[in-house]
């Protein structure tokens, strides 16, 4: 009777020592970032416009809440892995990833403000210049600034 008990214990961790083999793995990957375009809105506070005749005249009071926004574009980017973890033999896997994407923004356009499209208004509408700046908000924002980057664990 202490045969078989103790034959069967064996088996049983000798199972259990199969479904919990492991091997440590390494994995990595480089690509390309084809970042979808992104539509930006909030809402502004209290403000008085500057010149933006003969569209928006200069001293035109906006009220706290009115919606704004403008469509940014982005330029093709990166992206990057390193993975480590341990692989079962069950095909289930653990472990740890870090990831990393970037991406230039290429340009801003379709500034809207309280649901008007302001991109030919002179700049000055935003500012609160009485005087005109020469230069359509189109313009001033269309050179894109700035970029998208994301790293995660």
């Amino acid at each position: 009777m202490i045969r078989t008990l103790l034959a069967v214990a064996a088996t049983a961790m000798a199972m259990t020592a199969t479904a919990h083999a492991q091997e440590w793995y390494v994995g990595g990957s480089i690509g390309i970032l084809a970042q979808d375009d992104s539509d930006n809105s909030g809402s502004t506070g209290a403000f008085t416009t500057g010149n933006g005749a003969p569209a928006v005249p200069n001293g035109t009071a906006v009220a706290a809440g009115t919606p704004y926004g403008w469509t940014t574009e982005f330029e093709q980017g990166m992206a990057a892995s390193l993975e480590a973890g341990l692989r079962y033999d069950s095909n289930f896997r653990s472990g740890l990833e870090l990831a990393y994407s970037q991406a230039d923004v290429d340009r801003h356009s379709g500034v809207r403000l309280g649901g008007t499209v302001i991109d030919g208004v002179d700049a000055a509408v935003l500012t609160g210049s009485p005087t005109a700046l020469g230069a359509t908000v189109g313009a001033v924002v269309a050179d894109g600034r700035g970029d998208i980057t994301t790293t995660s664990l």
